[in-house]
């Protein structure tokens, strides 16, 4: 299996298909700014929110998971 990275107007192209144009649109540039390091940002909007710290998706998992069952 081979890996071809898409260039932003392909992806769009083909979102366009499947998708409203204003979703498609939207993954589009999110995408953009995914690749230009957009997520790398950490905040502290749970701290700030909530008065304490985040957690990890492992512990909420291991906490939650009997409701899954």
């Amino acid at each position: 299996m081979t890996f071809e990275e898409l260039t932003p107007e392909q992806a769009l192209a083909n979102w366009l298909r499947k998708l409203p144009a204003p979703v498609a649109r939207a993954l589009a540039e999110a995408a953009v700014r995914r690749a230009a390091g957009g997520a790398e940002d950490v905040e502290d909007g749970v701290r700030a929110v909530t008065g304490r710290a985040p957690g990890t998706f492992e512990t909420w998992a291991a906490d939650h998971g009997d409701l899954f069952r």
